[in-house]
């Protein structure tokens, strides 16, 4: 009984206030009169109202007729025991119930109000002989993370979707550049182009439209409710700890006498304190347990909504790339076709060309730079050589050769040579730099040896794909040390390898070896359907 008992009477006020609050209308009107015509025939009551208020007024009474019923009954009645634990345990039901319906109105009235203002508190320090609050602070720390956490995670989510959200506008303004580039217009199409130009406005932004309003909907609006929760709580519990818990620390203190009598304002706020901390004692491990069950589940939807947003991302991407027929070495050469003529012009011009190295103009300035610079890399790599004992002009040529490697890598064949670089004359000197990766292979074990069966030839007498070139092969048997496997060449033509290489009918599938010559140590890359293990 105690329960339905305890909601219904605590609710009861409210509600009637809210039934009378209810703007009159005929449906409201002709339900109160089918209401009335029920009630008067069950009981007493004569409207709705009187009705509601009767489980109030009974268990008001349940008490006072046992007490009755106990005192009438004789000494030697076999249910006189019966009537008498009857008797207590209503009116300790009774008890708790008021005591459950005050707590409510102390808190109705604590939320109503700031501050609890007294004229004048004398007495002891209100921190002296304090009662133990361990568990109310405890818990207000416990609600301030709720709320930290739960501000923070919002603001990430916003931040994190109008972030996804930039990146896909961004991607189609580059694409729109890369368009304009390669000389996409409504007089030139490409179909290529095209299904990427729909891969982004029919499907990558329309894809984050949705992650806004998944978001919106699944995780910042319980978010912005439960931080609308949170606040009554907390003003709660920061007024029971700094207004009322002072108030009746001075009451449990004060010194009473005929003439220092305590006010009626510091009784009242003792009796608050009272009765509130026994409410929140109640309700706030409720609170705070679902409080934790929120934020749970707003984490994993969180989860969910970023896991389908990028499983629909890279559908995207992969049926894309199924659709495109053109391989990536060809994209390249497509590419270089029509950026060939504007390299032609740019690489005349001075400010793109390196200076020839000269000597004679090196200074004290130079060399403490070289130095600092080399410092800084020695320090980021510790497998990278010293660069105090180079020279300018090595220096120099190593960004030649850079620039030089780095422009292989994106050309195709070309009908005509470039005029981009001069070509600088290399010295024995300069044969073993130290940034040369053949120095380093030379001296890594090899995994097995194999020798040439077939004659190969680079695509160009100076190709290099990731720093090594591709080694001419005379098929005469020359031996060579196996140094790593890189697998098939196919995945190796998103990443520049100008090399397309068709298994055909071969029983197994070709791969990319990267060897070193028995004879000179030079190390490069050769194809495994070019050689055949030698057997010790």
């Amino acid at each position: 009984m105690e329960r339905p008992y305890k909601t219904y009477i605590a609710r009861h006020e409210a509600a009637s206030r809210h039934l009378r609050s209810l703007p009159v209308t005929p449906a409201l009107t002709a339900y109160h009169t089918q209401t009335q015509t029920i009630a008067s025939a069950m009981s007493r009551a004569w409207d709705l109202h009187s009705l509601l208020i009767k489980p109030v007024q009974r268990l008001l009474k349940y008490p006072l007729l046992l007490g009755t019923i106990y005192e009438e009954t004789p000494e030697g009645h076999p249910d006189k025991e019966n009537l008498r634990l009857a008797r207590d345990a209503v009116q300790d039901l009774a008890f708790r119930v008021n005591e459950e319906r005050h707590r409510a109105e102390v808190v109705k009235d604590v939320l109503k109000r700031n501050i609890v203002r007294l004229k004048s508190v004398k007495g002891p320090s209100a921190a002296a002989a304090a009662p133990p609050t361990g568990d109310m602070t405890n818990y207000h720390a416990r609600l301030l993370r709720v709320q930290s956490f739960s501000n923070q995670l919002a603001q990430n989510v916003l931040h994190w979707s109008r972030s996804v959200a930039a990146a896909s506008t961004q991607l189609h303004a580059f694409a729109k550049s890369f368009g304009n580039v390669i000389g996409i217009s409504t007089d030139v199409q490409s179909d290529s182009f095209d299904a990427f130009m729909t891969l982004i406005t029919m499907h990558l932004i329309p894809l984050t439209t949705t992650l806004s309003q998944t978001l919106s909907k699944d995780l910042l609006t319980p978010l912005s409710q439960l931080l609308d929760a949170t606040a009554k709580p907390l003003h709660l519990v920061e007024t029971l700890q700094n207004t009322l818990l002072p108030l009746h620390t001075h009451l449990m203190n004060m010194p009473v006498s005929h003439k220092n009598r305590p006010s009626p304002e510091l009784l009242k706020a003792s009796a608050d304190y009272v009765a509130l901390r026994g409410k929140l004692t109640e309700e706030l491990p409720i609170f705070a347990d679902k409080a934790d069950r929120v934020l749970c589940g707003c984490v994993f939807r969180l989860a969910r909504a970023e896991q389908e947003y990028w499983k629909q991302v890279n559908a995207g991407w992969r049926e894309l790339w199924d659709m495109l027929s053109v391989e990536p070495g060809n994209t390249v050469k497509v590419w270089w076709d029509r950026w060939e003529e504007v390299d032609a012009v740019l690489s005349r011009m001075r400010c793109v060309q390196f200076r020839a190295p000269s000597p004679s103009s090196a200074s004290s300035s130079l060399s403490n730079a070289t130095t600092a610079v080399g410092s800084v890399l020695s320090s980021l790599d510790p497998k990278r050589s010293s660069v105090k004992s180079k020279t300018r002009s090595e220096f120099e040529y190593d960004m030649y050769e850079y620039k030089t490697r780095a422009l292989d890598s994106l050309r195709p064949k070309l009908r005509r040579p470039s005029t981009s670089m001069p070509s600088l004359p290399r010295k024995k000197s300069f044969r073993r730099k130290l940034s040369d990766p053949n120095v380093k292979e030379k001296a890594k074990e090899a995994l097995y040896v194999v020798q040439s069966v077939y004659p190969f030839d680079p695509p160009k007498k100076k190709y290099f794909y990731d720093s090594y070139p591709f080694l001419a092969l005379n098929g005469q048997g020359e031996e060579l040390d196996v140094l790593k496997e890189a697998g098939h060449p196919k995945d190796h033509l998103s990443r520049g390898l100008m090399l397309h290489v068709d298994d055909g009918d071969a029983e197994e599938p070709d791969s990319l070896l990267l060897v070193r010559r028995k004879v000179g140590g030079e190390v490069g890359w050769a194809l495994a359907s070019y050689l055949e293990p030698v057997t010790i």
